[in-house]
């Protein structure tokens, strides 16, 4: 073979290489999660909200689970911040005449590719004829690189 076609071939078979080991850094950034939500009146269930699901940059994750009554949103978002990774969510659930659920968390991932955790609550008191008592909310939000 000529010294050419040999040069030709290096130079196909290394451009080959490295668009293959070439990393798409929204694909870098995708993150795989799981959330949950529990709502309760005097420690007995009215509302859960749970969801698996995957978000990357420009790609945000919606969910929109209202009812004919009622309007429910949950949103999620991840952006690089100074070399971590943030998972961002929202949620909203009218759970009643009167009340409401709202929140918003941020999850920062400190490298690694192992799952971590963050978790919440809140609880008000109603005096309230239509549900009286403490209204607690707590949730979950774990996530792993993918």
């Amino acid at each position: 073979m000529s010294k050419a076609i040999l040069l030709f071939l290096a130079a196909i078979t290394a451009a080959s290489l490295s668009a293959q080991t070439a990393v798409n850094p929204a694909k870098e950034l995708s993150v795989s999660c799981s959330v949950s939500v529990d709502y309760q009146v005097n420690n007995a269930p009215v509302e859960t909200y749970a969801k698996d699901f995957v978000v990357q940059p420009g790609t945000g994750f919606t969910d929109d689970f209202s009812t004919n009554l009622r309007a429910k949103f949950f949103n999620a978002s991840v952006a690089k911040e100074g070399g971590n990774i943030v998972v961002s969510i929202d949620y909203f659930s009218d759970v009643s005449v009167f009340d409401s659920i709202s929140f918003n968390t941020r999850l920062t991932m400190h490298g690694g590719r192992g799952i971590e955790t963050t978790s919440g609550g809140n609880t008000f008191s109603s005096s309230q004829a239509a549900q009286p008592g403490n209204h607690t909310t707590s949730y979950t939000l774990s996530c792993k690189r993918v």
